[in-house]
């Protein structure tokens, strides 16, 4: 039943190295899985897993938002571009294999400590989903309009980093819904979009759809 949970990210990544074929990114790989390492460790020691979950949408959304969506995300990729000094694209190329690689080790660790015996079909196999799709849209997005910001389109690339920290949060609404048991309807139908929009969006690119009619 885990396995899903396991191989869902490292699969991604597969994926998107037989897409791209940049070798150039795989110590980024290393350093995404490396820094989540150090980070689960660090939680493991210092902090409680387990949490008295409040019946407060916007109590649970903080503690997602903070501490497994936007700002790790956020923090890991904001690092990268700080003390890294290469070419802009291979930056904006980074963020994909960079988050994926961190939350490869993170999800996982974050499922497993989260829940003693029993995992629900919710945290094993709809919320890795549910994050892989978000990266992936923020990963397009960045690509997309650090382009133009670099080719000095600012205005229209500030919109889309504002877009990508928007689908970032998605998770966190999402996690924060299911942990109070909002109606489960609802929160798979948001989820089933968070999935499906990101992923139809690349391949209506791929097939060329976006291009005929744009």
């Amino acid at each position: 039943m885990l396995l899903f949970l396991f191989v869902l990210f490292p699969l991604a990544l597969i994926i998107y190295f037989m897409v791209f074929s940049d070798r150039r990114l795989y110590p980024v790989v290393f350093i995404g899985a490396f820094s989540s390492a150090l980070y689960c460790a660090f939680k493991a020691f210092f902090m409680f897993s387990h949490r008295l979950v409040p019946y407060s949408f916007s109590a649970n959304f903080v503690y997602y938002l903070v501490g497994q969506s936007l700002l790790p995300a956020a923090v890991i990729y904001g690092l990268f571009l700080l003390l890294t000094k290469d070419a802009p694209e291979y930056k904006l190329r980074a963020f994909f294999p960079l988050t994926v690689s961190f939350y490869a080790v993170f999800l996982p660790y974050s499922t497993l400590s989260a829940y003693t015996s029993v995992y629900p079909a919710f945290a094993v196999f709809v919320r890795p989903l549910v994050y892989l799709s978000a990266l992936t849209a923020a990963a397009v997005l960045i690509y997309e309009c650090g382009t133009r910001f670099v080719s000095g389109k600012k205005g229209l690339a500030l919109l889309g980093f504002a877009g990508a920290a928007a689908y970032l949060c998605i998770p966190a609404v999402i996690d924060s819904l299911y942990s109070i048991h909002a109606v489960t309807a609802l929160v798979y139908a948001l989820s089933a979009a968070d999935i499906l929009v990101p992923f139809a969006y690349l391949f209506l690119r791929k097939t060329g759809f976006l291009k005929k009619n744009g």
